[in-house]
């Protein structure tokens, strides 16, 4: 054992969350561990996960596990502060830091900037520490020291001090604990069954059928490529990070049934999943809706007979001598004699029991056109009536910024919404009826261009394609169809410049709208979405939440993955443009010839590492760009090599000679920037207005305007193409690329 080794195991653990007196045997037990920290910052250490763990258990339904939840820390001594590539801005830069920490923990692990790691044989020293020094932890964290957002998740989660890294733990959390599937679509590979992800649509047969209607559960198929996979909820935290993204009711319920395996205490829960109690219904059975959990044991109220004793009170604390069927609101008390299986355990809980069903209700989710919801209520059976409508919800506007909606008006805006119906009747004001129907105003998007592709993965955004997001800053309800003018003015601008227009197949381009009530972009923000202003000098300023919402539209209206966000400011033209790096990219450009020239210079830098302002002017300049801008369009993911191919055959000249006129040499794959020698199977058709035509035998030799096609050939019997760059070698999978060219007489 070496002697930072030792200076490890010399760390005891230290309790920074949970019961003292419960044993480490009977709770679920998380370590945290540092990386990145010298001996004169465990102190530090220690309070950041004091206040993780804090921030962990205020999070549902961690918040219900304070009784049975022990969060411990050791003290891990690194020789030098801060972690490997944290303010890195290229794959280059990450290689040339070499700080020397704990547990070699590194940013940009396969080429992506927020993901953190560490080595397998990193890992297993975590493994030994705590078999050491606390054998009951069931999970193990490792924090990073440095601010900058990432981590990663796995058997051993990694998570940096950033505050919004801690979202990002409680969703790999999720995976690890709760063995939960993304609710976005990370790829083929990670499609299968889970608690929360099913091939089956139908809302009776779907295992999460029992939730469907509560808090907006219900079965939606997966956008991005995953047709034919569908998942519970359209904001779980297991699909958007945010404090005001909680776990859908399907993924809580899978984490309670987790947490118990892992724990001693025996847990009484109310779970009345989407089931409406209502008067008129007869007795009801109650019992159903209790469920003990303790180990992995589970059983409902129903299953516990005599040992379960229930007793109901009114809404004043009255006891009742028997369960209550009327309308109103009641609570309940459960208590659980204990035995060989379960402990004693009490349980308080409130419930509702409706008045009749008396109300048709229709309301359809929608997406956002500046009109309010549309709501039909009809009342059938009952004496003469007024219907009464009331309006509550959510409107996000950043990921930490959501703004609460309590109206008798219909909504207009974006966000997620229930509608409550009471009928009263007239005269006596007597409650006869309610009823609440969930909806959605969703994000009005449009794709203008979309290359992503099941068939070649690094065609896709969760792996490599570039996904540019426009939108849009003071254009007002009556502007919306202006702003998606300008923003195809501006992704025909880009498409036309020599990078962008050759690296075409390896971008898309979407817009997501965004209605300010003003317009007026002046000195000071104002009431437009993003709240964007300008300065004396003439040019474009942020604020920290309008750039916080500008990734929220982004991530939200059209993947988590997009590259970057180009915000148009309408109606000022004498301006200079402005960006911000906030973990993603913004671009804040006026709507002119000046902005789109910004933009697209900006997103260069940005892809190559650069900071604002940089411009190639001379040839070699141009040479170094084009080498930088080609090392962005690849990228290193697990045992895979995502290389683009690339050609320029629609701007070169071919004579017609008699002779087939072959493209296997204008094909170019390049890795880091470089080019790699391999095989091509290319693809001839006819062009048909810029479209793939019909399939051509072979390789065209009359004059005419035509389309190629190539894509890698892979090595027999497996699914990569193996190249070799400077003496080291790399496992290509399937990639391709489409270009037009003409033959000349």
């Amino acid at each position: 054992m070496n002697q930072a080794e030792q200076a490890i195991l010399n760390g005891e653990p230290r309790l920074v969350y949970g019961q003292p007196e419960l044993n480490d045997k009977d709770a679920l037990i998380l370590t945290f561990f540092g990386d990145g920290f010298t001996e004169n910052e465990q102190e530090l250490f220690f309070a950041e996960a004091k206040r993780m763990a804090k921030y962990m258990m205020a999070t549902a339904p961690w918040d219900e596990y304070a009784d049975a939840v022990k969060i411990y820390a050791i003290g891990v001594c690194s020789n030098e502060s801060g972690v490997r590539a944290d303010h890195a801005r290229t794959q280059a830069e990450a290689d040339a830091d070499t700080r020397d920490s704990a547990f070699r923990a590194s940013f940009w692990t396969s080429g992506m900037q927020r993901l953190v790691e560490i080595a397998e044989e990193d890992m297993e020293r975590v493994r030994r520490i705590y078999r050491e020094k606390l054998p009951a932890t069931d999970y193990a964290i490792v924090m990073v020291n440095s601010e900058v957002y990432g981590g990663s998740g796995g058997e051993i989660s990694i998570v940096s001090r950033n505050d919004e890294s801690l979202e990002m733990l409680l969703h790999e959390l999720g995976h690890t604990i709760g063995i939960l599937s993304d609710e976005y679509f990370a790829g083929n590979s990670y499609a299968g069954e889970y608690v929360n992800m099913s091939a089956e649509s139908d809302p009776k047969k779907v295992r999460w059928s029992r939730f469907i209607g509560k808090n907006g559960i219900g079965v939606y198929e997966y956008d991005n490529g995953g047709d034919g996979w569908f998942k519970p909820h359209q904001n779980c935290k297991m699909r958007y990070l945010g404090r005001q993204f909680p776990f859908c009711e399907v993924c809580k319920e899978a984490l309670r049934d987790q947490f118990s395996a892992h724990s001693n205490v025996t847990k009484l829960f109310w779970q009345q999943y989407a089931d409406t109690l209502r008067e008129g219904e007869g007795e009801l059975n109650l019992r159903q809706y209790v469920i003990v959990r303790r180990g992995g044991k589970k059983e409902t109220g129903e299953e516990l007979g005599d040992r379960l004793k229930l007793s109901y009170f009114d809404e004043a604390g009255k006891a009742l001598t028997a369960a209550p069927t009327a309308a109103g609101s009641y609570r309940l008390r459960a208590e659980l004699i204990g035995d060989a299986v379960y402990g004693d355990a009490v349980l308080e809980t409130s419930f509702e029991i409706e008045p009749p069903d008396l109300i048709d209700l229709e309301v359809e989710n929608k997406v956002c056109d500046g009109k309010p919801i549309a709501v039909k209520a009809v009342l059938h059976d009952a004496p003469p009536a007024e219907l009464r409508y009331d309006y509550s919800g959510t409107m996000p506007y950043a990921a930490e910024i959501t703004h609460l909606y309590e109206d008798t008006l219909p909504p207009v805006l974006p966000g997620r919404y229930t509608v409550t119906v009471t009928a009263h009747e007239k005269g006596s004001e007597k409650l006869l009826s309610r009823k609440s129907k969930e909806f959605e105003i969703s994000l009005h998007t449009s794709c203008i261009a979309d290359h992503n592709t099941l068939e070649y993965p690094g065609a896709q955004p969760y792996y490599n394609n570039q996904t540019i997001v426009f939108t849009g800053e003071g254009y007002s309800a009556n502007e919306l169809d202006k702003f998606e003018a300008d923003a195809r003015r501006f992704v025909d601008y880009f498409r036309s410049l020599p990078l962008y227009k050759e690296a075409d197949q390896y971008f898309n381009y979407y817009t997501v709208q965004a209605v300010s009530e003003g317009t007026h972009i002046g000195k000071e923000p104002s009431n437009t979405y993003y709240h964007v202003s300008r300065s004396d000098e003439g040019k474009l300023v942020q604020t920290e939440a309008g750039t916080r919402a500008a990734m929220y539209m982004a991530n939200n209206g059209v993947t988590s993955f997009y590259k970057a966000a180009v915000v148009l400011v309408n109606g000022v033209y004498d301006v200079v443009g402005t960006t911000v790096t906030n973990k993603r990219f913004i671009v804040y450009a006026p709507v002119d010839e000046k902005g789109m020239r910004f933009a697209a210079m900006e997103l260069l830098n940005y892809l190559a590492g650069k900071p604002e302002g940089v411009r190639a002017v001379t040839a070699e300049e141009k040479a170094v760009q084009r080498t930088e801008f080609l090392s962005a369009l690849y990228r290193q993911w697990e045992e895979y090599d995502y290389a683009p191919i690339l050609s320029r055959a629609y701007e070169e000249e071919f004579k017609a000679t008699g002779e087939p006129v072959d493209l296997s040499a204008h094909f170019h794959t390049y890795v880091h920037g470089k080019e790699v020698k391999v095989p091509y199977r290319i693809r001839y058709y006819e062009d048909k207005n810029g479209e793939r035509g019909a399939e051509l035998t072979g390789a065209p030799k009359e004059p005419g305007t035509y389309r190629a096609f190539a894509e890698l050939v892979l090595d027999e019997g497996k699914d990569t193409c193996e190249a070799e760059l400077d003496g080291e070698k790399f496992s290509l999978p399937l990639a391709r690329y489409e270009t037009q060219f003409t033959i000349r007489a």
